[in-house]
């Protein structure tokens, strides 16, 4: 039988499938401009010092939220004997959405069954990182 999913479980989910278009608006807030202005003329926006505007740029919290969760379920799961694959699984079904998880557990070679385990250990990581299994 199978086990019961959390309410929170198809938030956790969303939140995964969402986190490459959230680590592309993080990069982009962090990048420093190459463009130098040799008009002479002041642009009249940001402060002038080109690190401190890249430090106080930040993604809004609850997105902030998101993205250091899945990070760190990524960061954790890299640690894993079995890491490497657990997170081209990850890859292919949630940030390129190309494989369902039984195409992928067929493009790793491993069985559906270890396929379902990494899967839901993961969502479970992200889950914790957001703080939602504090009450179990």
């Amino acid at each position: 039988m199978s086990r019961p999913k959390e309410i929170w479980w198809g938030h956790a989910k969303s939140i995964i499938r969402g986190y490459p278009e959230l680590k592309q608006q993080y990069d982009d807030l962090h990048r420093q401009k190459m463009a130098q202005n040799y008009s002479g003329m002041p642009s009249g926006s940001g402060s002038g010092r080109a690190l401190e505007d890249i430090a106080i740029r930040e993604l809004p919290l609850c997105k902030q939220r998101q993205y250091d969760a899945v990070t760190k379920a990524i960061e954790s799961t890299r640690r894993l004997p079995y890491g490497k694959d657990c997170l081209r699984l990850i890859d292919l079904v949630f940030f390129k959405k190309t494989h369902t998880l039984t195409g992928a557990a067929l493009k790793l070679n491993i069985s559906y069954s270890t396929a379902q385990n990494w899967h839901g250990e993961f969502i479970r990581t992200v889950g914790g990182n957001m703080g939602w299994l504090d009450g179990l």
